[in-house]
C-alpha cells in the first residue's frame, strides 16, 4: 500500500495526519479501524488522513524518523503531535484534535 489520502467531513482545511502502519500486522488492522473512527466523531473536520505502509515504503517513514507502527503524526490548529500505538485510547486521540467526546464509541477492542 503506498500513501493515499482519505477525506472526512466538511469544514476547517488546516487538519491533517498520517497513520504509519506496517502491513496487515494486528494493531496496524486495529489503528485503521480506529481512525475511520476517529474520522467519524470530528466529521466537522476536513481531515484528511494519509495512510503509510512502512513496509511497502519504509523511506517514507525513515525520513520523519518514525521507527515505530502504528504511529499517528497529527497536525491540528497549528500545532504538531505524534501518538504511537493502536490509538485505542480514543478519547485522547480526540482531545489532540481539540474535540471532546464522553460519548465515544469503541470501535475495536483486543
Amino acid at each position: 500500500m503506498t500513501a493515499h489520502d482519505q477525506n472526512c467531513g466538511s469544514g476547517l482545511p488546516d487538519c491533517r495526519a498520517v497513520l504509519y502502519i506496517a502491513g496487515d500486522a494486528p494493531n496496524s488492522r486495529i489503528a485503521l479501524q480506529n481512525i475511520k473512527m476517529i474520522q467519524e466523531n470530528i466529521s466537522q473536520w476536513n481531515l484528511k488522513v494519509a495512510i503509510v505502509d512502512v513496509v511497502a515504503t519504509p523511506e517514507v517513514a525513515l525520513e520523519k524518523g518514525i521507527y515505530l507502527t502504528p504511529a499517528l503524526e497529527i497536525e491540528a490548529h497549528g500545532m504538531e503531535s505524534l501518538v504511537y500505538g493502536n490509538l485505542s485510547d480514543k478519547e485522547k486521540i480526540l482531545a489532540l484534535f481539540g474535540e471532546k467526546h464522553d460519548d465515544v464509541q469503541d470501535a475495536a477492542v483486543l
